[in-house]
């Protein structure tokens, strides 16, 4: 065999060489990216798991308040109602009246300073309501109270959920950034 030949064989044998040291080392590289892709994948798919429970418990505890609240609601509705029906049973049967005090006209100009005297003040006039008009202007406070107390519940709900949710949002920052740190 010549040299030259010799030679070329060496290159073709140091060429095959490379490459095949090159495949491999690619080949570990691709082994190395998928064990660290399957592992972030597992972290993952257990920080999901943790996050899902993490919600349903909220959601529990959420829901548990949102029924304590409405019970409450109902049950002070319901005494509520029970007073407003005793108030309205009185009015309406007149066992119960409802006065109205009215001024009477006056003749004297205002600018006449009336007289300081007791005896010249008129005695407070006051009109006694018909059952009926009684029993629908006291159904005004009940209907007002009633909205107040939904209001309220509706208001106690939302602060409630508000900081759940701020609380859960925090805790998801706190395991996001130790996550990270791993």
């Amino acid at each position: 065999m010549s040299a030259k030949a010799t030679i070329l064989n060496l290159l073709a044998l140091c060429a095959a060489c490379f490459f095949s040291g090159a495949g491999w080392k690619t080949q570990q590289h691709t082994k190395q990216a998928q064990a660290q892709q399957q592992a972030h994948a597992r972290a993952l798919q257990a920080l999901s798991s943790k996050l899902e429970q993490s919600r349903a418990n909220l959601q529990s505890i959420l829901d548990q308040q949102t029924t304590t609240l409405q019970a409450t609601n109902a049950k002070e509705q319901a005494q509520a109602n029970a007073h407003h029906h005793t108030l309205d049973t009185g009015l309406r049967t007149g066992a119960i009246s409802l006065r109205v005090p009215i001024v009477p006209a006056s003749c004297i100009a205002p600018a006449v300073p009336a007289a300081q005297h007791p005896s010249t003040q008129p005695a407070t006039a006051h009109a006694k309501l018909e059952p009926a008009t009684a029993a629908a202007l006291a159904a005004l406070p009940h209907e007002g109270d009633a909205a107040i107390r939904d209001l309220n519940t509706c208001i106690a709900q939302y602060n409630a959920v508000k900081t759940a949710y701020d609380q859960w949002r925090l805790a998801l920052q706190k395991e996001a950034t130790h996550a990270q740190t791993r």
